[in-house]
């Protein structure tokens, strides 16, 4: 089993960070060591500068993404030139000093230039870079913002046909989230939609292959993306106890627990699968938790799961979206999953 979401902080986390930074400060106090007064310059001069030059751009090659599993976002070309400039001044002004009478200091001090230049310039120009909490709110807020036009959208159906959709329907079958395309503004799409053909045949195929954002999760990684199909990480989640019965379709009246106290669409972000085919997660006591291990790499064997720290996001039958915590316990889970169970899921 694969844990979820992957945590390969060893690999792309501070661990290379760290390791950069003590071999830049071991080149830096070697150079302190070799740095001596007035002689003929050599090649090794030039090439300690080179060292450092070549450390301090390794080192700012993939600043941190704002979680662990995120792929790293290379600085830009700017920056890398400036440490170049910065390294062959230095080496030349090396050279000169050199040959002065009593330039041990200002040798060491020109070598600082390698360093002190490019991160000034790190400071100025590259803040983003190091406020990966920032994004990453930015993106959960985004998350939460697409899960409350699914909700709307879903409320604007009941209100036009007294009743959720059904989360499978049609002979071949369709999905909910093509059902309700015409309450996202995309009644063209729904039009283009053939009913009579599998979501994956003829002309359907267009319509499946359309990148829709607000089925998408801002936070999860391009790398774990679908390439053929563009892929849904908000699911219904179905059961005859739950908001989403194989029976028939359930009405806001069903919600003896309370619409306030029952999941409508969860965020379930480790199963890959297109946002137009007819299947979503199935409540079983071995799916109930959040951010559950998974078979494969980047999957998860939960209801929900997310790429948000430590919470997923869903949507309530109310409309209300929140974010849950991954310790939240299965009871507490199952007693929001189902609606008309007389289970009250208490404060969470």
């Amino acid at each position: 089993m694969y844990e979820f979401p992957p945590q390969t902080w060893y690999m792309q986390g501070w661990w290379p960070m760290l390791w950069h930074c003590a071999l830049l400060v071991a080149g830096l106090w070697l150079m302190s060591r070799h740095a001596s007064k007035k002689r003929i310059p050599l090649p090794y001069d030039a090439g300690k500068i080179a060292v450092v030059a070549a450390m301090t751009t390794s080192l700012f090659l993939g600043p941190l993404g704002s979680e662990p599993w995120e792929t790293h976002r290379p600085a830009p070309a700017i920056f890398f030139l400036v440490i170049w400039v910065a390294a062959a001044v230095a080496t030349i002004r090396s050279w000169y000093l050199l040959t002065q009478k009593d330039s041990d200091i200002q040798v060491w001090l020109s070598l600082g230039i390698v360093v002190i230049a490019p991160l000034f310039v790190f400071m100025c120009l590259l803040p983003p870079y190091f406020i990966p909490t920032a994004r990453e709110e930015a993106r959960r807020t985004q998350c939460k913002g697409h899960l409350k036009q699914i909700g709307l959208a879903l409320h604007n159906y009941h209100d036009v046909y007294s009743m959720f959709p059904l989360h499978r329907a049609g002979n071949p079958a369709y999905s909910w989230r093509v059902a309700t395309l015409p309450f996202f503004d995309e009644s063209e799409l729904f039009d283009n939609d053939n009913f009579g053909e599998e979501w994956n045949q003829g002309s359907n195929i267009t319509v499946a292959k359309t990148k829709l954002f607000f089925y998408e999760c801002p936070s999860v990684p391009t790398a774990s993306q679908g390439d053929v199909y563009p892929r849904t990480d908000y699911f219904a989640v179905t059961g005859e106890e739950t908001a989403w019965p194989d029976s028939g379709a359930s009405q806001l009246s069903d919600f003896s627990d309370g619409s306030s106290n029952t999941l409508l669409v969860v965020e379930a972000c480790g199963t890959e699968i297109p946002w137009c085919e007819p299947r979503d997660l199935e409540l079983t006591n071995e799916t109930l938790g959040i951010n559950l291990p998974g078979p494969e790499p980047n999957s998860s064997s939960g209801v929900i799961s997310s790429y948000h720290r430590e919470v997923a996001n869903v949507l309530f039958a109310d409309g209300a979206v929140r974010s849950l915590s991954e310790r939240t316990e299965p009871a507490v889970l199952k007693a929001m999953l189902t609606r008309s169970g007389d289970d009250d899921p208490g404060e969470f």
